[in-house]
């Protein structure tokens, strides 16, 4: 089920306001907002646990690119992190560095850097667009692969790329694609067969809103078949696939109440909360015992 929220957690620091980035189901790791800001937790909303993640490496821009997986078969959980050591406007000078943390470890493990420049955000799938396509990070043998891109990528520009975003739909590797100010486009990649045949692109859907946006984020199914979305970091959406009608579900700005941890009433200040809905299944598994 989709976690919507009804809690803020509390910040820590000035300026530190968490967002929750991605979850593995009954983890959610969270961010700082704050730029140039090396500071991650990682959170249990059943258990209101919150356990801070050493430093990690800090970014050219100022922002951090992270992936997040529970290995079912060894019971850990890692977190990836991709960092820009520098960059030049052209994005053809660059340096790019990647770490791993396994939760409970003490420091970050630094790993053999990512073959191209990386996007400053990564799918809970852990793959990040780059400047050529697709870039994929297998957190079992902890190294980095190509993945085959959606057909119209390859003639996007940079600044294009960058608006789009990898995310997972039903179990699948999605792309999320703008076309217009009003239009989203989800494309699925199909898994790779045993013959060799390498993962193809095909349109899922094409989503049209009532009005224009500048940030669209596709975040679940739901247990009705329809697809959940987030826009404008504001409202959540609903796309019934069957009969292609977008449904408005909630204003989280203006329809929601929050509390802090000690259950007293948040006060919204105008422009100074920015919303994040995430995919999430509820555990009483401590977080000391990952």
């Amino acid at each position: 089920m989709p976690c919507l929220g009804r809690a803020k957690f509390p910040c820590h620091g000035p300026g530190h306001r968490a967002s929750g980035h991605m979850a593995n189901y009954r983890l959610v790791l969270l961010r700082s907002m704050r730029k140039y800001s090396t500071k991650m937790l990682v959170c249990n909303p059943a258990t209101k646990e919150l356990a801070e993640l050493p430093a990690c490496a800090p970014d050219y821009f100022g922002v951090q690119a992270v992936g997040f997986y529970a290995d079912q078969s060894t019971g850990k959980t890692k977190v990836v992190h991709c960092f820009i050591r520098h960059c030049d406007k052209t994005y053809t000078d660059y340096s790019v560095g990647c770490e791993v943390l396994s939760l409970g470890s003490p420091a970050w493990r630094p790993l053999a850097d990512p073959p191209y420049l990386v996007k400053t955000k990564t799918s809970p799938s852990t793959g990040s667009c780059t400047t050529p396509g697709i870039v994929r990070f297998d957190m079992c043998s902890e190294e980095f692969a190509s993945f085959p891109c959606p057909p119209f990528m390859e003639r996007q520009k940079m600044s294009d790329i960058a608006c789009g975003e990898l995310t997972e739909l039903g179990g699948k590797l999605c792309y999320v694609h703008a076309p217009a100010d009003d239009r989203v486009e989800l494309w699925t990649a199909s898994a790779a067969d045993g013959g060799g045949s390498r993962p193809r692109w095909s349109l899922q859907c094409t989503v049209v809103l009532p009005h224009s946006f500048h940030t669209f984020f596709q975040f679940t199914y739901d247990y009705q078949g329809g697809i959940c979305f987030y826009v404008d970091y504001a409202m959540i959406y609903r796309y019934d696939v069957e009969r292609r009608v977008v449904e408005r579900v909630v204003d989280m700005l203006e329809e929601m109440t929050y509390f802090d941890s000690s259950r007293c009433k948040l006060y919204r200040c105008d422009g100074d909360w920015m919303h994040h809905a995430i995919q999430y299944s509820e555990s009483l598994v401590s977080i000391q015992a990952n």
